[in-house]
Parts: C-alpha cells; structure tokens; sequence
C-alpha cells in the first residue's frame, strides 16, 4: 500500500521542479501521537506521507515517528508540540482538556456522520475564524482531521430511542457519559481494557465504540449488534512546531504545501473512513447486524441532547468567548452542506494522495 502512496504521489508532482543542493544538510524532524505504526492512518497515510517528503525533497528532509508515550507524555502531545520538544505531532484535543476551549465545539454529540464531514467542517472553520487560528499557537496544521464517529456496539438490538432506556452503557469519555445519560441509558466510565471483559458478564449491556477498532478489541465475540448512533467524533489533528515550521526553507516549504490544508485532512479523513468501510464488511462476515435508526429515532436522540449543547453555549459565553454561538451556528451549517455527495465532489477537486 505504501509504495502505491509513493508511486501516486510521484506522478501528482511532475511538473513541479524543486531544486536541491545534494551538499546541503539533513533536516531531522521528530513526530509522535497517540496511535501506534500499525494503526490505518499512521500506517495508510503518516508514514507514506514522510516518505513521499524525504523523496521530494532528495532526501533533504528526514522523519522519526516516536511511538505512544515514548518522546512525551501522551496528554501532552500537543503542548510538547507547541513547546518544540517534539516537531510534529498527531493527538486529540480531548487529551488536553480545558486547554483549547473554542475547539471543544467540535465534540458535541450527534453532528457528524463521517470522519471526512467533521474533517472538512474543522478546516474551514479554522480558515474562517481567527480565534480558532489563535487558539492553537505554536500549533501549525497539516490537516485537520478527526475519528470515526462513535457508535453503540451492543448485546440486543437498539432500533428505538426507547430501546436505550435503562440499558448500561460502557463508555470511556464524560464527552459521552452525558448524552448517554440525557438518552435515559445507564452509562458506566470504564477503561477501553476492561469493555471486553465487562459485555461478556454481562456488567454493560453495550459499549460506545468507533468501527474500526471493533475487531481489535474483539467486541464483535460478545455483542453482536452495532447501531449507527453519530454519538460524537473526536479531533486527530495533525500539526507541526511553528518555529519548526517557519524554519524550514523556502523550497522544503513549497513540497510541504501541496499536501496540507483540505488535501492533507481529506487524505487523512479518506484514509480512517475507508477503514471503517472494510471493517463493516468484515463484522457483517462474522455475524455482527448493523442497524440504522429510522429519520424519526434518529430525531428523538438528537432533541435529547440539544439542552446539553445549549448549556455549554450558555457556559462558553459565561466565560467570555462571546462567538461561540456563530461558531457552533457556522458548524452546523456547513456540515448540513457537505453531504456524503459534497464531500466526494471536494476529493475529485483537491485530490487527496492518499484514498486507500
């Protein structure tokens, strides 16, 4: 797959000649995150991209990606970044809460249905709003690009609203705890090691779980009923040192360029949603029913949680960031827009490098 990246990479540059003196010294740049190498988008689209850098640029440019916890502490990914303990860096803004407030109007539950929407939302919020550049100084992106939404993976169907009354709920964030919570479920905070474990004693009747990570954790052996609920998506924006970034030179800069902005976070963005498509796939082989809610369901879970996104909004003002409602208005309205049809008609236009 990686020599794939690098042979469509290739061609997309013909036409563009960079010129570099074979003398000239190698920059060395550090990268982390919270995913290990054989994670899909660490493998499918990080590392081919530092290849397809140190290729085009003539081996001018190198890359050393530091694995979970190994260079920084994984909370602290994005102020390592910022701090320039480590050049680039891959992680959530959840890691960090409290710290980047504005971008917190992200996660609210039940407004994106794919990791290419919420990606595209976050780009061109953050091209149109400054308080949101502001926000993350000494943070330069590459893309911005998020997680596969949250699904409820389950031991009996959920088909209903009504079907989640009472049921507990595994879930391993308090961004899901309280909309689980407004839906009348039960919701236990709970380790992702321990989620296993706890469906098959029966001590949670369903877990909150992205697709892709299904498998891994080997949820599919002990619930068998995956319903497509959009709880939340989360940030995995990717960005690089600011002062690391501004002293790069000019040319290293001009090969860099073409594969940031909405190229790199729909590269990244097709990369993690094609994932969950091959995963669907596989659970739906191994026995695993995926239920989608009825329009009318879909709207009873929607209205649920409207009161816990009105009250963050009436917090956010509280503390001053007296936007925040066009932000949120902003948000909702383009991701209204960039339906799944939008969406593939932006691909055909900016061309991600990496759609496998």
């Amino acid at each position: 797959m990686m020599k794939k990246c690098l042979s469509a990479f290739a061609a997309l540059l013909l036409g563009l000649s960079f010129s570099f003196g074979t003398q000239a010294k190698t920059l060395e740049l550090s990268a982390t995150g919270t995913m290990y190498e054989t994670h899909p988008v660490i493998a499918g689209t990080l590392l081919p991209w530092f290849e397809m850098m140190k290729e085009a640029t003539g081996n001018k440019v190198t890359f050393e990606y530091f694995s979970p916890g190994t260079i920084c502490p994984v909370n602290e990914i994005y102020p390592s970044v910022a701090a320039g303990v480590v050049d680039l860096g891959i992680s959530s803004l959840t890691m960090t809460p409290g710290r980047y407030p504005l971008w917190s109007v992200m996660e609210l539950p039940l407004i994106f249905s794919s990791n290419s929407q919420f990606s595209v939302v976050s780009q061109l919020l953050y091209e149109k709003y400054p308080e949101l550049q502001k926000e993350l100084k000494g943070l330069h992106p590459i893309a911005l690009f998020g997680s596969v939404p949250m699904q409820l993976v389950s031991k009996k169907p959920v088909k209903t609203f009504a079907d989640i009354k009472g049921l507990k709920v595994g879930a391993t964030t308090q961004g899901n705890i309280a909309p689980l919570a407004a839906f009348g479920a039960s919701p236990v905070q709970i380790a992702p090691t321990d989620m296993y474990m706890a469906l098959q004693r029966g001590m949670v009747d369903a877990v909150i779980w992205p697709i892709p990570s299904i498998m891994s954790f080997k949820f599919h052996e002990v619930a068998k009923y995956v319903t497509m609920l959009d709880l939340t998506a989360a940030s995995s924006y990717f960005f690089i040192n600011e002062d690391s970034w501004n002293n790069l030179p000019k040319d290293v800069q001009d090969v860099f360029l073409p594969t940031m902005g909405m190229r790199g976070t729909l590269s990244y963005s097709t990369c993690s949603d094609n994932s969950a498509i091959r995963d669907t796939e596989t659970l739906k082989n191994a026995g695993v029913t995926f239920i989608t809610l009825p329009d009318e369901e879909k709207a009873k879970f929607v209205a649920a949680v409207k009161p816990l996104s009105e009250n963050w909004l009436a917090d956010m003002e509280k503390k001053g960031f007296a936007n925040i409602r066009a932000i949120y208005a902003d948000m909702l309205s383009i991701a209204a827009e960039y339906t799944p049809e939008k969406i593939n008609a932006l691909r055909q236009e900016v061309k991600p490098y990496n759609t496998k």
